[in-house]
C-alpha cells in the first residue's frame, strides 16, 4: 500500500513538474516572438514614416525637372505632410530606441542635422 502511494506521488510530481516546464518554455518562447514582432513593426512604421518624408520634396524636384509650378494650397500640404513624416520618424526612433538598433538611431540623428530644409520645418537636432 505505501509504494502505491509512493509510486502515485511520484507520477504526480513528474507531472507537475512536466506542466510547469512545459508552461515556462510556451510563455518564453511566446514572449521571444511577440519582442520579434515588436522589433519588425518598428522597423516597418520607420521605413514607411522615411518614405513619405521622401516622396513630398521629390514632388518639389520633378515639378523643378518638368519645369512646373505647384499650386499653393498643394505646397502647403505638401509641407503640412513632409513636417507629420518627420515627426513620425522622430516618435518612432525615440519610442523604439529599445527595439531599434542604435545605428539606425544615430543615422535618424545625423539625417536630421543633414536634412534641414527650412527653419519652420525643423524638429529637433
Amino acid at each position: 500500500m505505501d509504494a502505491e502511494i509512493a509510486k502515485f506521488l511520484a507520477q504526480a510530481a513528474i507531472t507537475v513538474g512536466g506542466a510547469c516546464l512545459a508552461a515556462y518554455i510556451a510563455t518564453r518562447r511566446f514572449r521571444s516572438e511577440n519582442w520579434w514582432e515588436r522589433k519588425a513593426n518598428a522597423y516597418s512604421e520607420l521605413v514607411e514614416a522615411l518614405h513619405h518624408m521622401k516622396w513630398y520634396p521629390s514632388e518639389y524636384l520633378d515639378a523643378a525637372i518638368e519645369s512646373r509650378e505647384i499650386a499653393k494650397a498643394d505646397t502647403d500640404e505638401y509641407w503640412k505632410k513632409y513636417k507629420e513624416a518627420r515627426r513620425n520618424v522622430w516618435r518612432i526612433a525615440d519610442a523604439s530606441s529599445f527595439l531599434v538598433s542604435p545605428k539606425v538611431y544615430e543615422a535618424v540623428i545625423e539625417m536630421e542635422k543633414q536634412t534641414v530644409p527650412s527653419p519652420e520645418c525643423r524638429v529637433r537636432v
